[in-house]
């Protein structure tokens, strides 16, 4: 998808969602768009997470299931960006994951 029609989805989006129609996916979109995972979490979502911490040199199974590993590398990432050490990932977590 090019950025152009990314933005433009975007604004259509935010506009919808009575959000600044700005063309950027920031945290008031994120807020919207991210539902909180944690251990017992399934999908693509999940798979997203565990891609992004692969990503971030946190080799991490993809395998959509949130479990003891997956926490454990998630508590990884989140001190190593001085975050709280929940295990959850929450808007916060996906901003510093996707480097927003």
């Amino acid at each position: 998808m090019s950025a152009l029609v990314r933005a433009s989805c975007t604004t259509r989006w935010a506009t919808s969602s009575a959000l600044p129609a700005d063309g950027q996916v920031g945290r008031l979109t994120w807020e919207q768009l991210v539902v909180p995972l944690q251990q017992g979490s399934t999908g693509s979502a999940v798979r997203a997470i565990q891609s992004e911490l692969t990503a971030h040199g946190i080799p991490t199974a993809i395998d959509g299931d949130f479990g003891p590993a997956t926490t454990s590398h998630v508590r990884i990432f989140q001190t190593l960006n001085a975050l709280p050490t929940t295990g959850t990932v929450d808007t916060t977590n996906w901003l510093y994951l996707e480097g927003t």
